[in-house]
């Protein structure tokens, strides 16, 4: 089976809990039932051009990534819905062929790939591996570490006030893109 593997991020380039979860199913997919995998997965190389694609094999695994650091980000909703990240990865997945595609996390890829791939009929499982589609700290966890009621209106304003989410915290990444890699000389400076 062609299996089509979408997360945000994997090792060694990210080493979370989802990301270690992944590399290990699509390792004893391959392994064990001769699946042949490819994994869709987002990098931030600052070195790259902002949505370079990259492939890479490894342990029997056809690894794509779209590198986006954020430099055209103008909105919050530009991380987790991406018009241009969604027809990169679409061209890939049409591309690839899956007989069906294994979605995890699409922040920093985008949410548009899932109705692209419902269009072209390739079945979709998706695993929730935490709260991201409803808490954008992705644990319903307040900034005290205590269990969050919900998403807004309730919960959200403890951990995004409502001035900034109306103002638009994704107004802030352009200039913090500039301003990060200046960072350590700032700091070291200080």
């Amino acid at each position: 089976m062609r299996v089509l593997t979408i997360v945000h991020g994997f090792p060694p380039a990210a080493g979370g809990g989802t990301e270690i979860y992944v590399h290990d199913l699509v390792r004893a997919l391959e392994q064990r039932f001769a699946d042949e995998i490819c994994v869709l997965t987002r990098e931030d190389d600052s070195s790259r051009p902002e949505y370079a694609v990259r492939h890479e094999r490894r342990d029997g695994i056809e690894i794509v990534w779209i590198n986006h650091a954020y430099r055209a980000c103008r909105s919050f909703e530009d991380s987790y819905r991406h018009a241009r990240v969604g027809r990169i990865g679409a061209a890939i997945a049409a591309e690839w062929r899956p007989d069906v595609a294994h979605v995890h996390h699409l922040t920093h890829l985008s949410t548009d790939l899932v109705p692209d791939l419902a269009r072209r009929s390739v079945p979709i499982v998706c695993t929730l591996n935490d709260y991201w589609l409803i808490c954008h700290r992705g644990q319903l966890l307040d900034l005290d570490g205590r269990r969050c009621e919900g998403s807004y209106p309730a919960g959200c304003p403890r951990c995004v006030p409502d001035e900034l989410a109306a103002w638009g915290a994704g107004a802030l990444a352009p200039w913090w893109r500039r301003l990060e890699p200046r960072l350590p000389a700032l700091l070291a400076g200080a």
